[in-house]
């Protein structure tokens, strides 16, 4: 999960609507890695009990769900999206963009199952 935060380009974790996306895959036995290089870690982790990952550790994944506008993940490339997948073609590599930041057509075009609310 790429972002955690209430809102975009802000540390403010109160409030947040992720943690529902990160319960959620929970009930479903499923452990999300949560990348937010915005946030305020300390409160995170006092609030929600959330230890966040680097960005730079999301890999070998099987979906990525942006669920955060900040700008740093507006500035990812495909090819930046493409490290945090397991290795092979991009068939079955599943992008969730809840916000709709990116460029549908240029995911779905590169074999993304691409789907935004």
């Amino acid at each position: 999960i790429l972002g955690f935060t209430f809102k975009e380009n802000c540390p403010d974790t109160r409030n947040t609507r992720v943690i529902d996306i990160v319960n959620e895959l929970r009930e479903y036995g499923l452990t999300p890695m949560i990348a937010d290089p915005e946030a305020d870690a300390e409160e995170a982790k006092h609030e929600y009990g959330i230890v966040f990952d680097s960005v730079d550790d999301i890999k070998e994944m099987d979906a990525v769900v942006v669920a955060v506008g900040h700008d740093q993940f507006l500035r990812f490339s495909q090819e930046d999206f493409n490290k945090m997948f397991k290795e092979g073609s991009n068939e079955g590599k599943v992008l969730l963009d809840i916000k709709g930041i990116l460029d549908r057509k240029e995911f779905e075009a590169a074999g993304y199952k691409y789907w935004r609310l």
